[in-house]
């Protein structure tokens, strides 16, 4: 990750968390019919920021393991989101 964005974001994580809207919750039946993801699905989120997509896959029941190379970004989605694996 260039420097720039992870300073950016790891500063801007609270204003980011609090101000990027969410996805719609009809993504929840993709996920379950397209992709399969249901209870006790393992997940790996990829870029998971502060969680406004985590939230959904927990919903969907499936185990999460998150992923995000900018730290602030992460330590905020773990603190929502105790039950996911950083």
């Amino acid at each position: 990750v260039h420097p720039v964005a992870t300073t950016g974001f790891g500063r801007g994580a609270d204003v980011y968390a609090a101000s990027r809207p969410g996805y719609p919750p009809e993504i929840l039946d993709w996920l379950r019919g397209a992709l399969g993801i249901e209870r006790g699905s393992d997940v790996l989120e990829i870029g998971a920021g502060t969680g406004k997509f985590t939230s959904l896959l927990v919903d969907s029941g499936a185990q999460v393991t998150a992923l995000d190379p900018v730290a602030t970004m992460l330590e905020h989605l773990i603190a929502d989101f105790p039950e996911v694996r950083p």
